[in-house]
């Protein structure tokens, strides 16, 4: 008897863990690129079932289905985010209900055309919800006494986790998450970061100009667009810059010198690490504190280029949570596990006789350096070496792959009629020189973390275009963002530049501090 009411209650977990992921499994079949099924995805799958197990063991069925509710109405807030911003909800956009009111009650006004099919959604769960807990389960199968309590204990739990975490990457959303962990994660991350903030330090925050977008009418836009992000890679480090140096570790780019399709500059990133400088590139994010841009697809170049019928790809050695919140306009999210080569193999898969934008997102130059780079390229000793030597010799090897990853995709653009590739990197790394005041690494907030190349093939694009490329002479992850821009067809008005430039810490909305420096010092890193 006992036996057999057990297997009953797991047959209504199994049934209490499908209506909790209804809305997932939805969507997944809905929107392409929602949810990328993966061994994370399991785990939280798994998870959904023991937690439906020990709720459908509580002894009152009023608490039973108000903590159910709880989870149904984290799904509905994160496909209404995801239906109205094409995006999952982070946790910074819920500071907006309480500093800019107004204009979230602007944009609920415009919801109701969204709303549909997560409301017809939620229905369906209530209403199965309630059928399963009040008409199907009976009391005598299993309850645990006092099981509520240590749900409300693992739920308590995860705010606190999130307040005393100092890398939160892991909580982001992600597409390989179910909808109730990444929106939990996020109202977590609301509670145990953006409250403490404003609480502590930040009580005004700050309001920014809009950003205004308009077509800039070109005819002749390119038919393919590459944008390579790269990882950790410093100008101050490859020979193209310093031709003066007997550490060859650009012979590719070295020869490409005297191309008149190629531009290479010195530029400042946005950021000093990953987390804060690729979406601060990718959302063309000037002000640190601006944390606006981040709950809204406005300035996306995913979504720009999307707009004007390109298609879009996002293919990455990196993990995918990095950008996950700001790729919904992707048709193509590759998640590759590997070195960089396996890059070139994607972008030799993608149709070339269709308007593309393809964003290739590399790991090579991650520390430990030696792991990303294959042994093929190991040119400078750096085994049994003293720290310093292994430091940089096998920096100098990843830096010779990366030449190698970008030989491969401008021979790619050079064979393709109207395309560009421009390339740049989410920060650089210090490597103990006396500039860096002897330190390694990066996430340190200095200008020499974020002295990183900026590189443009272009071929046989509008020659206007190319003329912008060449008269521009601050290059820096906001300008290079907007020329970006401008070649998929649109002009940004940022109403709050007024020349001066920022290096953001290692938080998005700046709280970790920022550097700012004008646009002549941007002018002077080229001067010869």
């Amino acid at each position: 008897m006992g036996l057999n009411r057990f297997y009953k209650h797991l047959i209504y977990a199994f049934v209490l863990t499908f209506i909790l992921l209804l809305p997932d499994l939805v969507y997944a079949f809905w929107q392409e690129n929602y949810l990328l099924f993966s061994g994370k995805t399991l785990k939280e799958v798994i998870g959904i079932f023991i937690l439906s197990g020990l709720i459908l063991s509580i002894s009152s069925k009023k608490i039973e289905f108000a903590l159910i509710s709880f989870f149904i109405i984290l799904s509905f807030i994160e496909l209404l985010h995801y239906s109205f911003f094409h995006g999952l909800l982070i946790h910074y956009e819920i500071m907006f209900l309480f500093t800019q009111f107004s204009e979230v009650k602007d944009s609920l006004n415009s919801i109701l055309d969204y709303v549909y099919l997560p409301l017809v959604i939620t229905c369906m769960q209530f209403i199965l919800t309630y059928i399963l807990v009040f008409v199907i389960k009976k009391r005598e199968y299993i309850h645990i006494k006092y099981i509520e309590f240590l749900i409300v204990a693992i739920l308590v739990f995860v705010p606190i986790s999130a307040y005393k975490r100092h890398n939160i990457s892991s909580m982001m959303p992600n597409n390989h998450s179910i909808s109730i962990i990444n929106m939990y994660n996020s109202i977590s991350l609301f509670i145990g970061k953006e409250i403490p903030k404003y609480i502590t330090k930040h009580k005004d925050i700050k309001h920014f100009k809009q950003y205004d977008i308009y077509d800039n009418n070109l005819t002749n836009l390119p038919q393919n667009i590459i944008v390579v992000m790269g990882e950790s890679l410093g100008y101050k480090y490859m020979h193209l810059f310093y031709p003066d140096t007997n550490v060859e570790d650009t012979p590719y780019l070295d020869k490409l010198k005297q191309d008149n399709n190629f531009i290479y500059m010195k530029g400042y990133s946005g950021g000093v690490d990953t987390l804060t400088s690729v979406p601060t590139f990718f959302l063309l994010k000037r002000e640190p504190e601006n944390i606006s841009l981040l709950g809204q697809n406005k300035t996306n170049l995913l979504a720009l280029a999307k707009k004007h019928n390109y298609k879009v790809s996002y293919i990455t050695t990196q993990k995918l949570n990095i950008m996950a919140t700001y790729t919904s306009s992707a048709d193509i999210i590759k998640g590759l596990k590997g070195k960089d080569k396996l890059l070139i193999d994607a972008l030799n898969g993608i149709d070339f006789s269709k308007k593309n934008f393809i964003i290739i997102h590399q790991r090579n130059s991650h520390s430990p350096y030696e792991d990303s780079t294959p042994k093929e390229f190991y040119k400078y000793d750096f085994k049994d070496k003293d720290y310093h030597t292994f430091m940089l010799n096998s920096y100098y090897n990843s830096v010779l792959y990366t030449d190698y990853i970008l030989h491969q995709i401008i021979d790619k653009v050079k064979s393709l009629d109207n395309s560009v590739v421009f390339v740049t990197s989410d920060h650089s790394e210090m490597l103990g020189s006396s500039d860096e005041n002897g330190r390694y690494g990066h996430a340190y907030l200095s200008k020499e973390v974020a002295k990183v190349p900026i590189l443009i093939y272009a071929n046989h694009i509008d020659n206007g275009l190319k003329q912008q490329y060449k008269k521009q002479k601050c290059f820096n992850h906001y300008t290079l963002g907007k020329l970006i821009a401008n070649t998929l067809g649109y002009n940004i008005n940022n109403q709050n530049d007024n020349g001066q430039y920022f290096i953001n810490g290692t938080s998005i909305d700046g709280s970790n501090g920022f550097i700012s420096y004008t646009q002549e010092e941007c002018i002077a890193l080229n001067k010869k």
